[in-house]
């Protein structure tokens, strides 16, 4: 199959004041429904707590060999649940900082009485409720991850039972009747039964680690959305009349933050819920007016068919199947000439602010597959799917599947993996009103400063470069002085042929052992008397 090939030429008009890239349909969202994904640790602590009591109760002179390394990863088990308590003191708000915040909490909250803990949880979701009322925010709990949790808890109930009724056994008396081999085999399995629940917990404790750090950085983790939420949650965007054609649409779509209250940690996921109004996006192009008025555009604007909504952004939306999705939140205070594009886009007589801009030549790609040339002199275009042509003034192409050279730069033929429904306007104003700004923004006066800036980064380097050698010079001299020194030091101390003999005193025999004792006195013995003291050298 031979993807089609586009080159479109648009040679524009010297009055054009701008041109509008159509980028297509874009929906807003006007809110958010939210779901809490919560994680007691307490309950770690206290299952944490029931296997190390387990533990300590198997302890005896056969078995401490086995017992020590379980200890050990007891004690790291804690400490990780230890940090990441939120900052051990009650506090509400989102988790900020990922130095102390990676904490290490299990995937999944183990509880210690299925009632109990519901119990607590629905006093919890009663109160973040009301808050949540009063802020004007949709938010509901995920009660399958509470039947995870219990189902999980379950097991180390199960777990726990029978490692308790072997240690009642045992210390009745009624292992007494089993030999010495079968009593050791019997710990080492129940040893074994502690040591594969403190693997389990680690391994949730790993997998809330990973979902924190992922969650700062907005990333949906994959095990807080189990496949029956993931389906809901595709049901709500299809009640709002957006098809959703695979699970990444969906992640793309949500949002996540992280609150920690006392011993919670909980995860908001963020469904958006959109206006019901459809609109249009597009990017403006600022184009010269009589060759060097430019008029001050924001970047990507969104407006509905009669120009009675209109926002602006400086980064473009993203984009979910063709669909672009905006938030009113990340838009731009104060549009730039917002009476202005309004009018140019309803091809009325507008009147703008401008900026003097004095270039000979500018080729921008606002645009992948759209290219933008503003010349005053001939520039040679060498496309792959046509013959070689000149531009001259303001020209718009637009390629697909067509690389193309402009003043030797290549611009690539990126193949299309979706249907594009991307439009070109040229809007035509009859009169314009130009306010125009005194200052003079001249290429040559940009060039120049780029030049400073260069020449500023090659002294900087240069420095750079002659510290380097300085520092790594002494250094090399350093270590051969240290060389020389020990080589001199171990020629001085070694002599294989002394000439003359040294006179030395002789080592002084070490005194009575009490005086190395803790009280630091001196005793006294009738069977041995103190060593003679040593002769004296003459001199």
């Amino acid at each position: 199959m031979i993807a089609a090939q586009l080159l479109h030429v648009q040679h524009v008009k010297e009055n054009t004041p701008l041109a509008e890239i159509k980028l297509g349909e874009a929906r807003t969202i006007k809110t958010y429904s939210s779901v809490a994904h919560v994680i007691e640790l307490t309950e770690l602590k206290n299952n944490l707590n029931k296997l190390e009591s387990s533990l300590q109760n198997l302890q005896d002179e056969d078995s401490n060999d086995s017992i020590t390394p379980i200890q050990r990863k007891i004690d790291q088990a804690r400490e990780k649940i230890y940090s990441l308590t939120p900052n051990r003191r009650e506090k509400r708000g989102l988790i900020d900082g990922l130095g102390n915040v990676i904490k290490k909490v299990t995937g999944n909250m183990d509880a210690e009485d299925a009632a109990k803990i519901e119990t607590k949880f629905k006093q919890v979701f009663e109160n973040e409720e009301n808050i949540n009322k009063n802020l004007g925010q949709q938010i509901s709990y995920n009660n399958d991850i509470i039947v995870n949790f219990n189902n999980m808890s379950d097991h180390f109930y199960k777990e726990q039972e029978k490692i308790e009724r072997y240690i009642n056994n045992f210390k009745n008396g009624i292992s007494k009747e089993l030999i010495v081999e079968d009593k050791k085999i019997r710990i080492l399995q129940i040893l074994n039964i502690i040591n594969n629940n403190i693997d389990i917990l680690q391994n949730h404790i790993h997998d809330i680690a990973e979902s924190i750090l992922l969650a700062k950085f907005k990333i949906i983790p994959n095990f807080i959305l189990p496949i029956q939420e993931l389906k809901d949650i595709a049901q709500i965007f299809k009640l709002q009349n957006f098809s959703i054609n695979s699970e990444e649409h969906i992640y793309r779509l949500l949002n996540i933050e992280i609150e920690s209250k006392k011993t919670k940690i909980i995860f908001h996921i963020k469904i958006p819920i959109f206006d019901k109004y459809t609109y249009t996006l597009s990017h403006l192009i600022k184009l010269p007016i009589n060759g060097t008025n430019f008029l001050t555009l924001p970047k990507y604007i969104l407006y509905d068919d009669k120009f009675n909504y209109m926002l602006s952004f400086q980064e473009k939306c993203s984009r979910i199947h063709g669909t672009y999705i905006c938030d009113p939140g990340t838009a731009e205070s104060n549009m730039d000439n917002r009476e202005c594009v309004k009018q140019v886009l309803q091809g009325m007589n507008p009147v703008c602010e401008a900026k003097i801009i004095n270039t000979d030549e500018a080729v921008v790609e606002p645009e992948q597959q759209w290219i933008v040339i503003i010349s005053k002199n001939q520039l040679r275009a060498e496309p792959s799917c046509a013959e070689p042509f000149t531009i001259e003034g303001t020209t718009i192409i637009n390629h697909i599947n067509c690389s193309i050279f402009i003043d030797g730069t290549k611009y690539d033929d990126s193949e299309l993996f979706y249907q594009e429904r991307i439009k070109l306007s040229l809007p035509v104003t009859k009169n314009i009103s130009i306010n125009a700004t005194s200052e003079d923004l001249s290429l040559s006066k940009i060039v120049l400063h780029l030049q400073e800036n260069k020449a500023k980064i090659f002294q900087v380097k240069e420095s750079t470069i002659n510290l380097r050698f300085i520092t790594y010079a002494s250094s090399i001299i350093l270590v051969i002085f240290i060389l020389y020194a020990l080589a001199v030091r171990r020629n001085t101390t070694y002599l294989p042929n002394p000439v003359t003999s040294v006179n030395y005193v002789p080592s002084i025999p070490s005194l009575w052992p009490s005086l190395y004792s803790r009280g630091g006195g001196v005793t006294t013995s009738t069977s041995t008397s103190p060593p003679p003291k040593p002769p004296r050298q003459n001199h």
